[in-house]
Formats: structure tokens, sequence, C-alpha cells
């Protein structure tokens, strides 16, 4: 049986990095599918604290005692770090990458106006 602090250094080094290896891209995220990643990191995070004194304790408790930042917290912060580092970079093609802006929830990143204006002319072709 393994104690939890070393369960935990497991989680930190091999599924976290797992789980969220393209964080600093995840920002467009659907609220569902971070509500999704959070509930299995908080499933894992239990794993861990199986035998504690912990272990009926709330998620968020859970996350403070351990230390660990909430799914959305991660993102957001190895976003705005990682675009960081780009404008820190030597070559100036990196330095000109701007982070996308986060659409909405039910935004598309393709203008409605373009679609419909696509849609009459294809549909006026036929």
């Amino acid at each position: 049986m393994l104690r939890p602090p070393l369960k935990l250094k497991i989680y930190k080094s091999i599924i976290r990095p797992t789980l969220l290896y393209d964080a600093p891209l995840m920002r467009h995220l659907y609220n569902t599918t971070l509500a999704k990643l959070q509930s299995f990191q908080n499933s894992l995070l239990r794993q861990i604290v199986i035998g504690t004194t912990l272990q009926r304790a709330r998620n968020r408790v859970i996350r403070e005692d351990l230390q660990i930042p909430s799914v959305p917290e991660f993102i957001g912060h190895t976003h705005i770090k990682f675009f960081d580092g780009l404008k820190a970079c030597a070559n100036p093609l990196f330095r000109e990458i701007s982070p996308p802006p986060k659409p909405g929830r039910w935004q598309s990143t393709v203008p409605l106006v373009d679609v419909l204006a696509e849609g009459r002319t294809s549909g006026s072709a036929a």
C-alpha cells in the first residue's frame, strides 16, 4: 500500500502532465468539458486520501490541503505562463504571437453573418 505523499508525487509527476498536456492551449474549452476534467481530478485526489482524515472532506478542502489547483486555475496559470514565455523568446516571430480570445459559451469563432452569407451563395448556385 502506497502512502499518500508518494501517491501525490505520482499524480503530480505522471498523471497530471498526461491529463493536462495541452493546458496552455485549452483555454477555449467549454465549461462542461472543464467540469468533466475537474471531476476526474477530484476522483483521483480522493483515491490519494483514502484512509486519512480527509477521506470524507469536500473536494475543495482536499485540493487546498494537498495544494493542488483546480483544473480551470491550472489551465489559466499555464496559459498565461506559456504566452509570457513566448514574449521573452529570441525569435521575433514567436514574440508576435498573442493568445487567442476566449469565445463565449455560444459564440463561434466564425461570425454568423459569414456563415449565413455563405449558405445563400451556395444555395443560389445550385
